[in-house]
């Protein structure tokens, strides 16, 4: 069994650094409005909040470090946004509201709003020109919106998955 669960996170790694790299790539192509969504993102939280294992975290973690090395405007914000909003959204739904899909949605589209403040203001403060509430008008509340609406369809494919994973290690005759 533990052989099994090493090989699934060797999985894991992979699928999520193919979606970082395929989401680079393909981010500049399906804009709206002038703003793509934040694929790797999505996914780590969509992870954090369907997975209880605190090893996700470091999904988080290792993802959030290869976006700073790729988009970051300073080193180590979005490492520390993807762990922090991973940990501590993860672990509310955890602690208090696990198995109820309803909350789970809207954590995520609270987590992608508190992202979408973030980066708004360390944008508006890396670029002294841009103001904090145009920034948030014109690219944080259309990155919010889609990021949420990708978020809850990557929330439900990663929950088929992970009932999938789950149900593998029960075997056919349920334990």
């Amino acid at each position: 069994m533990k052989n099994h669960s090493f090989s699934f996170s060797i999985k894991k790694f992979i699928i999520f650094f193919l979606i970082l790299i395929i989401g680079q790539a393909v981010s500049p192509h399906i804009r709206i409005f002038g703003v793509a969504p934040n694929f790797i993102f999505i996914t780590t939280l969509a992870a954090t909040l369907c997975e209880k294992e605190p090893g996700i975290l470091i999904y988080s973690l290792i993802f959030g470090l290869f976006y700073d090395f790729i988009n970051g405007l300073t080193f180590g914000v979005f490492t520390l946004l993807f762990f922090l909003i991973s940990f501590v959204f993860g672990k509310m739904y955890h602690t208090y509201f696990e198995d109820m899909t309803t909350i789970q949605t809207l954590l995520f589209v609270f987590a992608s709003a508190v992202y979408s403040i973030v980066m708004a203001m360390v944008t508006a403060n890396a670029s002294p020109d841009t103001g904090f509430l145009y920034l948030f008008v014109r690219i944080s509340l259309i990155e919010l919106v889609y990021n949420s609406v990708i978020g809850i369809i990557v929330i439900n494919i990663y929950k088929r998955i992970v009932a999938k994973k789950t149900m593998s290690y029960r075997g056919y005759y349920g334990y």
